[in-house]
């Protein structure tokens, strides 16, 4: 089973060879990493070709964003399994993939498998477990897409990333797929180690009116009022519980 690994990147040279390191690292042999670069005008292709013994596609064009470069990836990507890995994140071990291809061997009908992520800042690590999200809880919930590993044909299914939503289209693309009807499902491990920093958090207040608008697509407002209320209660319970960041 191969899978493919889409890194998109722009002005990535302080963080990129991290990345490629943690792919390069994996036991798992069959995979194509696949560098989607907007153009960057400062060290990232270098360092990318710095490592092409291992990176199988390298486009360096200027893009309409993450999601649109995102959405490249996607398109060349030629393997079974299709996760996107940013260029400030790193896999949290070398048998990340090997242990998801495994889980999809042993679950032939899951279209999408997710794992957990451990946050990071400059000065803390944080565990955010997803083993609770389901299709009736997730348009209350979120998904963090470093956890997601998506069988291609999803990408036919449902379509590719909206650029609608310049901060959501990741949460908007996967509701979609648990609307779908989509099987999905979770293991117990980490994937990734996300950087809690990003571009999602320099407009926290637009973050979340966007995020809105994506929900109302999918439930009515008054629903989705009274599910709200009664899953923030219940994410309240998880945080003294220790099971959210």
């Amino acid at each position: 089973m191969k899978v493919s690994v889409v890194t998109v990147c722009f002005n990535s040279a302080s963080t990129i060879e991290a990345t490629l390191l943690s792919v390069k690292e994996q036991t798992w042999d069959n995979i194509e990493h696949i560098i989607i670069d907007g153009g960057s005008s400062d060290e990232t292709v270098d360092i990318v070709n710095a490592h092409r013994d291992r990176v199988t596609c390298l486009v360096s064009e200027p893009d309409d964003g993450i999601y649109d470069a995102m959405n490249k990836g996607a398109g060349v990507a030629n393997g079974e399994i299709v996760y996107f890995l940013n260029s400030d994140d790193r896999l949290c071990d070398p048998r990340v993939i090997e242990d998801v291809v495994s889980c999809f061997t042993h679950n032939p009908d899951a279209r999408l498998v997710y794992g957990d992520v451990v946050y990071c800042s400059e000065d803390s690590r944080s565990a955010c477990r997803f083993g609770h999200i389901n299709k009736n809880n997730i348009i209350y919930e979120h998904l963090c897409h470093q956890a997601v590993f998506a069988h291609k044909e999803l990408f036919s299914q449902v379509g590719l990333l909206n650029l609608e939503y310049p901060i959501n289209a990741d949460y908007d693309w996967l509701l979609r797929v648990f609307f779908s009807g989509a099987v999905t499902f979770h293991m117990s491990r980490d994937i990734a180690l996300f950087d809690a920093t990003g571009r999602h958090m320099d407009d926290v207040d637009l973050l979340r009116r966007e995020r809105r608008d994506v929900r109302m697509k999918f439930v009515n407002p008054l629903h989705y009022f009274v599910g709200d209320v009664f899953y923030r209660m219940r994410r309240k319970w998880r945080r003294i519980t220790g099971g959210l960041r």
